[in-house]
């Protein structure tokens, strides 16, 4: 049975929703303590060439701010999440829509959150040169095109191969060899950028791993989510009593 726009919105959203306190959690636990570390060793360098700047926030509002900026990180992908879903679900590989929505999350994963670390990952505060943010953002966009252009064409792919009769396996197979062309492509032509590092490597690596880490965790709990949501939405719709319909006779 087909879902309507409103459950899958209302899965999405819940789903995002708890995959936002989840990795807004483990952030808190994983990455907070880096980051601390980060703009410790940022103020004692600003403090030593006398260019300190006491920060508009303080650390308890940033740290507050962690979990509200999850949360409408969180809100924000699943209405997305949902909005793709609904239009695309038919390209989408899967017997059945929590396959679909399971699907969708983990290539969101590869386009969004995996594609764009493994050539540009973050960092934390004291990592990069400020004048050139811009240069380094514009990177950054031009490998989420490429991602959610590689996504696009894998599933028109996938649609293509359904027509022509093709099995699962060299669905799969085309699609992840689509997949790794992408990634390949981001990792030989996409430019290096030159940061001016004065962290610790150990810290940089540790926080970069953390920072994916959360990703994959936020878009696993999405797709589970989604999933399960649309398995019990589907069963409560089979197990409810079918309409009847009264006729009335005119004398």
């Amino acid at each position: 049975m087909p879902l309507s726009f409103g459950q899958v919105l209302k899965g999405a959203l819940l789903a995002g929703l708890l995959a936002a306190i989840v990795v807004a959690a483990f952030q808190f636990v994983a990455t907070e303590p880096l980051m601390e570390q980060a703009i410790n060793l940022e103020t004692q360098r600003h403090l030593a060439d006398g260019s300190y700047e006491p920060p508009l926030l303080s650390r308890d509002a940033q740290r507050a701010g962690l979990f509200i900026g999850f949360l409408i990180y969180g809100g924000s992908w699943a209405l997305l999440f949902a909005a793709v879903f609904t239009i695309g679900q038919r390209w989408l590989p899967g017997s059945s829509a929590a396959a679909r929505g399971a699907w969708l999350a983990a290539l969101c994963f590869w386009a969004l959150a995996l594609l764009p670390a493994l050539r540009y990952p973050a960092n934390p505060p004291g990592v990069g040169d400020p004048d050139t943010i811009n240069t380094r953002q514009a990177l950054f966009l031009a490998v989420l095109a490429i991602g959610i252009v590689g996504s696009i064409v894998t599933l028109a792919l996938n649609q293509v191969l359904i027509r022509r009769g093709a099995t699962p396996r060299r669905r799969l197979l085309v699609g992840g060899g689509m997949i790794v062309v992408c990634t390949a492509l981001v990792l030989i032509a996409m430019p290096p950028t030159v940061d001016m590092v004065g962290t610790p490597a150990d810290l940089i690596m540790r926080f970069r791993a953390f920072s994916l880490g959360g990703l994959a965790l936020f878009w696993l709990v999405l797709g589970s989510g989604f999933a399960l949501f649309v398995r019990r939405a589907q069963a409560a719709a089979s197990l409810a009593p079918p309409r009847s319909s009264v006729s009335v006779s005119r004398s």
